[in-house]
């Protein structure tokens, strides 16, 4: 057990950002260490931000030690930006990890969705309903046996799912104490940028 915990130690790190500074806003982690086991995590998260600086962190991060075992981590970051800041860096990483892995499915998926608008925005009532929708749809993945491949299936069509609701349900108020945007500041409906990260480990097989 303790050979294994150095390289786990070190790969969470890693993908945390433990060697480059702050942690993760949003973080899916999935560790697996029991064979025929199967661990499933799911994060999600609606940031805003109204500061000079746009610079979170969204992770997906999964590890398998195991035989005929199945590990997925997945996480979803909404990121509403107010105005237009000046250092734009925000960072979406997915991590899948097999470490002496018999039979073992492994993956990993991160989305990130940064919304610049003029002010600070909410979704509409019929918007939060279709994001407990689609976020209730990806927690029904657990326990249904998909491999990599088909996870990835079922999920792309919910984050495109996601991206018309947030083009199309998202409310942007004025800036606060202000009637109409400052200078420099994006006017007319909210953008969307998408960031996807992906990554799947496939099954390995001890010698």
């Amino acid at each position: 057990m303790r050979r294994l915990l150095v390289p786990l130690v070190l790969a969470l790190g890693l993908a945390l950002g433990l060697a480059g500074g702050a942690l993760a806003d949003n973080t899916a982690t999935a560790v697996n260490r029991h064979d025929s086991a199967s661990v499933f995590r799911f994060a999600f998260g609606v940031r805003q931000v109204s500061t000079d600086t746009v610079d979170e962190t969204n992770t997906a991060f999964a590890y398998a030690s195991c035989t005929d075992c199945s590990t997925t981590a997945i996480a979803v970051e909404v990121v509403f930006v107010v105005g237009s800041p000046s250092t734009f860096t925000p960072v979406n990483q997915a991590w899948a990890v097999n470490e002496l892995c018999t039979r073992c499915s492994t993956y990993a998926a991160a989305y990130q969705f940064v919304v610049q608008g003029a002010g600070p925005m909410h979704f509409t009532a019929a918007g939060n309903q279709e994001i407990q929708q689609i976020t209730s749809e990806i927690r029904q993945l657990n326990g249904q046996g998909l491999d990599p491949f088909q996870l990835q299936a079922a999920i792309s069509p919910l984050m495109s799912e996601l991206e018309t609701v947030l083009a199309a349900d998202v409310v942007t108020e004025p800036p606060a104490g202000v009637t109409a945007p400052g200078v420099g500041a994006p006017t007319g409906p909210p953008t969307v940028h998408e960031t996807v990260s992906a990554q799947a480990a496939p099954a390995t097989t001890e010698g």
